[in-house]
Formats: structure tokens, C-alpha cells, sequence
């Protein structure tokens, strides 16, 4: 299966909100950031909203798992 790599290379400012909050969906924070996402329906349709704005090239191989977010054990949160 193959991935996309997706770079912001133009700021959403003066653009719909909209936009915006697709691009930050996608993984997209400040001009020249990117990501890597799987091909996909639901990616390709993020990329067509914001076709004037970014930069996409397919990349052989698989795209990298969502990342996991560290819990804090209840014993952690407990200070003396």
C-alpha cells in the first residue's frame, strides 16, 4: 500500500476556518511542516479542500501507525 506525503507550503491565513481545521486534522501545523498519511479516501478528500495550499507526493511503503499517548498512572499524580 502506498503513502502520501503532505506539506503545508502556504499559510491559511485569510482562508475559511474550515481549512484551516482540516489542515490541523491532517497533521498540519506551520507553513513547511509535514506528514505522512495513508492513501486513502478520507485523506484524499482533506488534500482536495486544501489543493491550493499544499504539496503531495506518493511515497512507496506503508504509512506509520497513529502514535500512542502516554497515560499517567493514578500513583504519579499523588504528591506528599
Amino acid at each position: 500500500m502506498s503513502a502520501l506525503k503532505i506539506t503545508l507550503k502556504k499559510s491559511l491565513i485569510g482562508y475559511e476556518k474550515s481549512q484551516a481545521q482540516c489542515a490541523r486534522a491532517l497533521g498540519l501545523g506551520k507553513v513547511g511542516s509535514s506528514v505522512v498519511q495513508p492513501d486513502n479516501a478520507c485523506i484524499r478528500g482533506s488534500i482536495k479542500k486544501l489543493v491550493h495550499v499544499l504539496n503531495v507526493e506518493t511515497v512507496e511503503g506503508d504509512a506509520p501507525g497513529p502514535r500512542l499517548r502516554a497515560r499517567r498512572s493514578a500513583a504519579t499524580l499523588v504528591t506528599e
